[in-house]
This record gives structure tokens, C-alpha cells and sequence, in this order.
């Protein structure tokens, strides 16, 4: 009879032991806790498995942040739009435009006061020994500093029949303004184009300049100016050849379009005799 073999389990304690057990009860044991440890390994597996692919998903399905910018500190600005707003530069007018919303009414311009209205110092050409840098400052249609004898001196009267008309397509008109300056003597037509401004003012749209017309005529004078078919038409007093120097005789008439800040002429000059007085 074969001599039986006890197997003994010992712990981590080499001086500890657990009693022999039999063969079978091992055996069976071992088994046991084998399927049991492939079974926890096996969900730990399938654990991480779902956790890695669940974090995926989320990675691939998370929106993108954008780069938060802080906020502007003192003595900064910020040009980030506010949510829901357009940027400050959007929408903005170029320049010569109106914005929707603001466009100038067609007439407005009618509703300037001219007859109390300051032009610029250039409005009268160079014909005053000093004109004022402040400009001419009209009230009820005139302007006047000193006497004739005074090196400062200088009238400005405005003409009352002020045109009006549109000039650049635009659906709003214009107007066209002349002045009588004198400087002791004899008065000088001059004249510029006007436009309404949104501030209910007016702004020179241009000067009217004797374009077109013969330098040679002598020293021209505005004798009308008026909006017709969308153009200015002008006409000057001008010199003929027996002419003295006090009495221009002939009269040039011209077309002018207006070109951005200019008035350019729209065709030669017409020249004719001056209507005699009375």
C-alpha cells in the first residue's frame, strides 16, 4: 500500500502553518479562486475598455472652447463685439455717405438760413486787403468791419435768389449761394455749391470758379448762377476788346457738373452782348 502525501499550505509567515488538507479539497480549491480571479480580471478589463471608448467619444464630441481673452484693465480698450452685436467697425458709412437710418431728407437743404450764416474766408476770392480768418459772419444777409478807408475793410452781401437742385443723382438736393463782396467800389459776384449737413447746418460742396470761360475776358464777375438739368449754369460778366475797366459789356455762359469737390465744365462757353441797363 502506497504511503499517502499530505500537502501543506503555509502563509507568508515562515512560522506559521495551516494543517495538512487533502489532495481533492486543493485541487477543488485552487479551481474556485482560479475562475473567480478570471472573472473579476475579465470585468476589470471590460471596465477599462468602456472608460477609454466612453472618453473618446466625449473627446471627439466635446465642443471646441475658444480662447478666452480677459478682460480689458484700465487704460485699455477692448475691440471684442458684444454677443448679440455687430463689430464697431460694421456698418459704418463710408466717407460722403449716409448710413440707413440717417439719410438727409431732400429738401433740407431749404431749410438753411443763409441770411445767418457764417462762409468761409475764402468766399470772396482775394479782392479784401485783409479778410477775416473767422470768416464772414452774415447776419440778415450781410456782413460789413470799418469804413472803405479802413485796410480791414470789407461788405459782404448775399444775394436773395438762392437755386436749388440736385446735382449728383443722389435724391437730395443742393444749392447754389452767391455773394456780393465789395471792397469800396464795385461789388464781385461770387458763388459755391451747398450741401445739408445731418446736424441740420451746411457743408461747400465746391466753389464755382470761372472754368471754361476765357482768362483773357479780364476780371469776371458772377452775373447769375442757377441749378438747371442737373447742372450748374453760370453766367459771368465779362470784357469785350473796346471795353473800360469799370464796364464789362459781354456776358460767357457756361455749364458746370459737379465732379467730387469741383465743378467742371459740362461744354464750351457761350458769349453774347450784355443786356443794357434800364
Amino acid at each position: 500500500m502506497g504511503k499517502r502525501c499530505d500537502f501543506v499550505a503555509y502563509t507568508s509567515h515562515p512560522e506559521i502553518s495551516t494543517p495538512s488538507i487533502g489532495r481533492g479539497a486543493i485541487l477543488h480549491e485552487m479551481t474556485s479562486r482560479l475562475s473567480q480571479a478570471r472573472r473579476v480580471t475579465t470585468g476589470v478589463a471590460v471596465s477599462v475598455a468602456l472608460s477609454l471608448t466612453l472618453g473618446a467619444c466625449a473627446k471627439r464630441s466635446e465642443p471646441s472652447v475658444p480662447t478666452t481673452i480677459p478682460p480689458a484693465t484700465a487704460g485699455e480698450s477692448s475691440t471684442q463685439p458684444t454677443a448679440g452685436t455687430p463689430n464697431s467697425l460694421a456698418g459704418t458709412a463710408a466717407p460722403g455717405t449716409a448710413s440707413p437710418g440717417s439719410r438727409i431728407a431732400p429738401q433740407a437743404i431749404r431749410e438753411v438760413d443763409f441770411a445767418n450764416f457764417t462762409f468761409p474766408t475764402d468766399s470772396c476770392g482775394d479782392i479784401f486787403e485783409s479778410a477775416p480768418v473767422e470768416g464772414y459772419p452774415l447776419t440778415n444777409g450781410e456782413a460789413h468791419r470799418g469804413t472803405p478807408a479802413d485796410p480791414d475793410f470789407y461788405a459782404v452781401y448775399l444775394r436773395n435768389d438762392i437755386s436749388y437742385g440736385d446735382l449728383d443723382d443722389d435724391g437730395v438736393e443742393e444749392a447754389v449761394v452767391i455773394l456780393d463782396c465789395t471792397p469800396g467800389n464795385r461789388p464781385f459776384g461770387f458763388g459755391s455749391v451747398w450741401r445739408a449737413t445731418q446736424d441740420g447746418g451746411a457743408s461747400r460742396a465746391a466753389k464755382i470758379e470761372s472754368a471754361g470761360v476765357d482768362p483773357g475776358r479780364g476780371e469776371l464777375r458772377i452775373y447769375e448762377a442757377t441749378i438747371s438739368g442737373g447742372a450748374v449754369e453760370v453766367t459771368w460778366q465779362v470784357f469785350g476788346a473796346d471795353d473800360a475797366s469799370c464796364c464789362p459789356s459781354e456776358l460767357a455762359t457756361i455749364r458746370l457738373r459737379l465732379s467730387g469737390n469741383r465743378l467742371e465744365p459740362a461744354g464750351p462757353a457761350e458769349y453774347e452782348s450784355a443786356p443794357l441797363p434800364g
